[in-house]
């Protein structure tokens, strides 16, 4: 059966981290319109930075966003080291590597272990998820943590909350 017209509008995408749209629209046999949005909303944290001294920037900044920390922490040291023109040292651009593959390694391991993987087991989500695959849950947990130790060792305990919940 074939469909001149569709109309799909998908609002507030589920299973990914911050905030999406899908949008495809066909008319007359022809897409006109096939589009993921992302719809974050502006957080305005250049607001947060006038009259703050720059030394306070990447620590502020770090804050847009819970989960992918490092990369606008980066984002920012590299901002300020470029207005004053400050050239980092091979040293310190492997290490920043090294925290933002990290990074890259968190938002992956969420992604696909936790919010993902339950619509692969055929679970609504991660938590029954648990009580029927623990050894799953267990695993990502363990790949969690070292992506999250990672991060905290070459960021310095900023990259996780961590420093916030202590260990009991």
């Amino acid at each position: 059966m074939s469909t001149k017209n569709l109309d799909i509008n998908v609002h507030h995408v589920t299973r990914v981290e911050g905030h999406g749209n899908i949008v495809v629209n066909v008319k007359d046999g022809s897409l006109e319109k096939c589009e993921l949005q992302i719809v974050e909303p502006p957080r305005f944290f250049e607001a947060f930075l006038r009259g703050r001294s720059w030394k306070e920037a990447a620590l502020i900044t770090s804050r847009i966003c819970g989960i992918c920390s490092p990369g606008h922490q980066l984002t920012s040291l590299k901002a300020t080291e470029d207005a004053m023109g400050i050239e980092i040292s091979e040293q310190t651009l492997l290490l920043r590597k090294m925290l933002l593959g990290g990074s890259f390694l968190q938002s992956h391991i969420l992604h696909v272990c936790f919010l993902a993987a339950p619509d692969l087991f055929g679970e609504p989500s991660v938590i029954p998820l648990a009580a029927t695959r623990p050894d799953v849950v267990k695993r990502a947990l363990k790949l969690k943590k070292l992506a999250n130790d990672t991060c905290d060792v070459v960021g310095a305990g900023r990259c996780t909350r961590s420093q916030w919940y202590p260990a009991a």
